[in-house]
């Protein structure tokens, strides 16, 4: 995570800027990914809204020492993810975390965004937050199109045009 990310934005200067905020202090975002499994990484964390939940996707090989400063463990084995949640005081690091979670929060008016804690192979979780990851092939019919390669096609399909 870039030391400018969780921060607010300064006002002065941001023209040029294209690194995403959020909220009305217009935290910085990490960099947009794109959403597919390709992007995951088991020594990383991955963070992902949805307009009505937020997910926290945590790799296996997370540095013991982020684990211990974002959630007070050293290790996510045998936690119980529905009662993790990020210790904002506890660091620099996790301060910045807990305000990214929140301006996207502040972001979605009305509605209040579960954050969904996901372990690195955690069957049912995982597969729950993998139907998410659009740009994957494997979510959709036969597995052989992504989302913007079906939506391509069903555009020149309904357009008439061929292919």
């Amino acid at each position: 995570m870039g030391v400018e990310i969780g921060l607010p934005a300064d006002n002065a200067g941001d023209e040029g800027d294209d690194c995403p905020t959020a909220g009305p202090f217009r935290v910085r975002l990490p960099s947009i990914l794109n959403l597919t499994y390709e992007r995951l990484q088991s020594d990383g964390i991955f963070l992902m809204e949805n307009g009505h939940d937020l997910f926290m996707w945590i790799g296996r090989a997370v540095n013991p020492a982020i684990l211990s400063t974002l959630f007070n463990e050293k290790s996510l084995e045998n936690v119980d993810m529905t009662t993790l949640s990020i210790c904002a005081e506890n660091s620099d690091f996790s301060s910045r975390v807990a305000a990214v979670v929140a301006a996207l929060r502040s972001d979605r008016k009305g509605r209040y965004m579960q954050l969904h804690f996901i372990r690195e192979g955690d069957g049912y979780a995982e597969a729950y937050f993998a139907r998410f990851l659009i740009e994957d092939r494997a979510n959709f019919t036969g597995g052989n199109l992504t989302y913007n390669e079906y939506y391509s096609h069903l555009m020149r399909a309904l357009a008439g045009l061929p292919g």
